[in-house]
């Protein structure tokens, strides 16, 4: 990495480790950005292990959203699509109890984190369009079109240049989102958002081909 220049700030960025974690070897930063699915099948067992892992992390701000691999922290959403993901109901309050000890859990939300006597705003959220029918429904997964864009009204109303870093598990459409079958799997509702209010950063993960 390049030597980083007095009062910068140094963003480090993760997504998909899915139960991969221990193997990171992380260089040093300020801020550490996680994309999501940060499990295989978002079980408790499996989100305690990441959260023993970044909690051992010495980032100042450690800001994670989940995806739609991490099943139990769809609170909402978790009792209707367990039963093809767990042998049995596990807790949503217990993972989210236990990851927002150690890290910063966004869960469509802004967050405001200072660094250098600078301020950042960050806007998080785990949403997605929601898988093929073909498969099982998985966490966070909305309908393309209106569902999706109402999600991100909120975001879409502030003003031009206001909020540093966007950070999605779902890229955008047609950018890095070419998955299984050839498919654009990105959200043509947050691409409209991201052009018109112009982040500094917009993070995410989730299509592994695209890596």
């Amino acid at each position: 990495l390049p030597e980083k220049r007095e009062g910068s700030v140094r963003v480090v960025i993760i997504s998909d480790t899915h139960n991969m974690h221990e193997q990171l070897v992380l260089p040093e930063g300020d801020v550490l950005l996680h994309g999501g699915d940060f499990t295989d099948r978002g079980t408790l067992e499996e989100m305690e292990s990441f959260a023993a892992w970044i909690g051992q992390q010495t980032f100042a701000h450690k800001i994670v959203v989940p995806g739609n691999h991490d099943i139990l922290l769809d609170e909402e959403r978790y009792a209707d699509i367990a039963s093809n993901w767990h042998d049995e109901l596990q807790c949503p309050s217990d993972a989210l109890e236990r990851l927002r000890e150690v890290c910063t859990l966004g869960l469509h939300e802004f967050i405001d984190i200072s660094m250098n006597d600078d301020n950042l705003r960050l806007f998080v959220s785990p949403f997605q369009p929601r898988q093929p029918k073909s498969r099982f429904p998985m966490a966070f997964g909305l309908t393309r079109g209106l569902e999706l864009k109402n999600k991100w009204k909120e975001l879409d109303s502030v003003d031009k240049f206001s909020v540093d870093i966007v950070l999605t598990h779902t890229p955008l459409h047609r950018v890095m989102d070419v998955g299984i079958g050839d498919k654009n799997a990105g959200d043509e509702e947050l691409l409209k958002t991201i052009r018109k209010i112009k982040p500094a950063l917009h993070v995410f993960g989730h299509i592994h081909q695209c890596r």
